[in-house]
């Protein structure tokens, strides 16, 4: 562990000096356990599969392989280290032992349950601090502090235990040897508050928003609870089509091309698909095809820049055909262009739903 400790702390030095300020966060999807997870945009993330950083990973002296047999042989299924000093990290622990979901017990129920840790942590010379009941719109947990020996001075801890498809889930959240601060705990319950299930369980009692993968593209979001596919696109298809079930008239559209390979040698201005943008997207032929106006709104959401405009659109209702306005959010990214379409208007009861799926967009990750 010191060895570990020393290391990431020459890390910070290196690596802080390199690394923007940026409050955007990464959807981790953890499929061994069928959650995803929210990780601010800052933290080097290790899983079993998959690594931020290969620089860090080789510092550390690991490779995919050894890392996959360590997490594998520890019950750890994500790791992320925020390289800033002092050192904190967030683990993500998980064992199969065929608890239901926490969601279906009663607070009383959670709290007799959590008892039983008390004897543990005494067997190992932990302190446990405080425990309690935190509620998310997925599931129920365990909120645990705790402070465990070690080599160097006592490490405090906050864990948020949940139980979720016959596993006992813990994220745990420490900065080595001191305090988390308000910023630390603020940012560990945001991160509870977006998990999600990956996959749809017909007997599922956890609320679930729905993560939505693009085969093609790679491409990921994820809906609010109560929304569902409503229309798949296919390999040529362009468009795929979500709808919530409170109200199954509102339609919101996903588009997404690839548009790189059918761009002239003029068009594409010298640049690879990585540095084409926006700016030089409207000086393609596209443009007309798409509908984008001359007075398009360029605006910067967490997932990035993009194009947005009105149009009206008549929609038949049950009291008949209403003209609706339609807003449409354009985005470009590596030779694709990615689009949603949405009823528009800060009225709009769905407004604020669409806005967040948009902001929750990830891009393929590369390693």
């Amino acid at each position: 562990m010191k060895k570990l400790i020393s290391l990431l702390l020459c890390l910070i030095l290196t690596c802080t000096l390199c690394l923007p300020a940026c409050a955007d966060s990464i959807v981790y999807p953890i499929e061994a356990l069928g959650i995803s997870i929210e990780i601010p945009a800052g933290f080097v993330v290790f899983t079993r599969d998959y690594v931020s950083d290969e620089t860090v990973m080789k510092m550390l002296g690991y490779t995919q392989e050894s890392l996959r047999t360590r997490y594998e042989s520890s019950a750890i299924f994500l790791n992320a280290y925020e390289l800033a000093y002092p050192l904190k990290e967030v683990v993500i622990t998980a064992v199969q032992t065929g608890t239901d979901d926490f969601i279906k017990y009663s607070d009383e129920e959670l709290i007799s349950f959590g008892d039983e840790f008390r004897e543990q942590y005494k067997f190992v010379n932990a302190e446990l601090v405080s425990m309690s009941i935190y509620k998310t719109a997925w599931n129920k947990f365990l909120k645990i502090e705790s402070i465990y020996p070690s080599d160097s001075g006592p490490d405090k801890m906050v864990q948020y235990t949940t139980g979720f498809d016959g596993m006992v889930i813990n994220v745990t959240r420490h900065a080595y040897n001191l305090e988390l601060d308000e910023k630390d705990l603020l940012e560990l319950e945001e991160m509870i508050k977006s998990i999600r299930t990956l996959f749809t369980r017909a007997d599922s009692s956890a609320k679930q928003g729905l993560f939505y993968r693009d085969d093609l593209t790679g491409l990921s979001f994820t809906l609010p609870d109560g929304w569902e596919l409503y229309a798949e696109a296919g390999e040529s298809a362009r468009a795929t089509r979500f709808k919530p079930t409170a109200d199954p008239t509102f339609t919101l559209t996903f588009l997404r091309e690839e548009f790189w390979t059918n761009l002239s040698f003029w068009e594409k201005q010298g640049k690879t698909p990585s540095e084409f943008g926006l700016d030089e997207f409207l000086n393609t032929r596209y443009k007309s095809p798409i509908g984008i106006p001359d007075n398009a709104e360029k605006i910067h959401l967490n997932s990035g820049d993009y194009l947005k405009w009105i149009t009206e659109r008549q929609v038949e209702t049950e009291t008949g055909i209403t003209v609706v306005p339609i807003a449409t959010y354009l985005h470009v990214e590596d030779g694709y262009y990615y689009g949603f379409v949405a009823p528009a208007g800060d009225d709009d009861p769905f407004y604020a739903e669409v806005l967040r799926t948009i902001n929750s967009m990830v891009y393929p990750q590369t390693n």
